[in-house]
């Protein structure tokens, strides 16, 4: 049997994080949602297993990320059975899947050699280490309340805590961090500081102290030193978040901040409840809570949202940030980029008009720690 997961048009209130990936491609637990909805059906990863039907402007850079996978191709959905899913389908929350996929998955409890070299809280058979990862001494993993999967060559650094239900992807480093459960990093993340009840894709950094609470962050994402976002109202009441500027009810006390691909935050920043920053944004600090509201491809100065960098200033910093990490920014994803700064050129405008009389004209270059 063949599994298509299709995206409709609600995917719209799932931005920033799907402007530059299908929605089936949010990670949730230890995978992301394609791969537990194909699970769900028994469906393998061969070639040609899974399609899918996805956004126009999506279609080249996917045939680059996974050339297996079938996308938008009508006479591959012709030529046989096939099982038709909406992406979306999301499933109640992320510590519950950490479990799940830990069970699913048959991983197999800490040996005592690696008892030697860590302590350890709660049952050792809910804490599965890669035999390649790297625990130093002076690091603390919780399971008590629930599974902790650390993925191969993790380096958890001295005077770590992480508490379960917990996965840390592989190549991920955690620096003095505090982990405290209901969080998927990873892979290859450099996490420092408070995280709590998080989800941040492959390639995103919190090197030093600060919190981040209740938050999706996307690929590619630095967050600079004391950058914190708050995740709960002073009054304790419902969160707002503003979807391409429009405040929309969550029905939740806790929401932290939802980041899109390849934005930045300098040294820090300070993130109000429910905010949501664009691709390709520039966030710098201002001494108070920032706008929750970041329009894709702009800069915050002086507590502002301005216009951003020139699309080839911004092309150029993504070459040298994944170039350090042996990867490259192709040409396809370019053309991707181009054609989400004039999707997201309305919400530009509109939210420029929210904010008449900006301070600076100029946006000077900040280097943010990390990459």
């Amino acid at each position: 049997m063949r599994l298509c997961l299709i995206e409709d048009l609600a995917v719209a209130g799932l931005e920033p994080l799907t402007l530059t990936r299908p929605v089936y491609e949010l990670r949730l637990g230890c995978s992301n949602l394609g791969t537990k909805i194909a699970t769900a059906f028994g469906i393998g990863e061969g070639p040609r297993q899974r399609g899918g039907v996805v956004r126009s402007h999506l279609v080249p850079v996917q045939h680059q990320r996974d050339p297996h996978v079938v996308v938008n191709d009508r006479d591959w959905l012709a030529r046989g059975p096939v099982i038709v899913a909406n992406g979306r389908w999301v499933p109640p929350r992320n510590g519950a899947y950490i479990e799940r996929d830990f069970l699913d998955g048959r991983l197999n409890g800490v040996t005592n050699r690696r008892l030697a070299t860590l302590a350890l809280v709660g049952p050792s058979n809910l804490l599965s280490l890669h035999e390649t990862a790297r625990i130093d001494p002076y690091t603390v993993f919780d399971t008590t309340n629930g599974p902790i999967v650390v993925g191969p060559n993790v380096w958890v650094q001295p005077f770590t805590r992480v508490e379960g239900p917990c996965y840390i992807g592989a190549q991920t480093q955690l620096f003095r961090a505090n982990i405290r459960g209901s969080v998927s990093i990873g892979p290859n993340c450099r996490i420092g500081g408070e995280v709590e009840d998080s989800i941040v894709h492959a390639f995103s950094n919190k090197y030093h102290e600060g919190f981040l609470g209740h938050a999706y962050v996307g690929e590619w994402v630095n967050l600079g030193a004391i950058t914190s976002n708050s995740d709960l109202r002073n009054d304790y009441g419902e969160v707002f978040v503003p979807l391409q500027g429009d405040p929309v009810a969550t029905g939740q006390a806790k929401v932290g901040c939802l980041i899109g691909d390849h934005s930045r935050t300098g040294i820090g920043s300070m993130l109000n409840t429910g905010t949501a920053i664009g691709v390709m944004c520039n966030v710098l600090p201002a001494g108070v809570l920032l706008p929750k509201h970041v329009p894709s491809f702009t800069a915050v100065l002086y507590g502002r949202v301005g216009s951003g960098f020139l699309l080839d200033q911004m092309f150029a910093t993504a070459r040298i940030v994944m170039g350090r990490r042996g990867k490259e920014f192709t040409e396809t994803e370019k053309q991707l980029y181009r054609g989400l700064y004039e999707q997201t050129r309305l919400e530009r405008e509109r939210a420029s008009q929210r904010i008449p009389n900006h301070r600076a004209t100029h946006w000077p270059v900040v280097q943010a720690a990390g990459f």
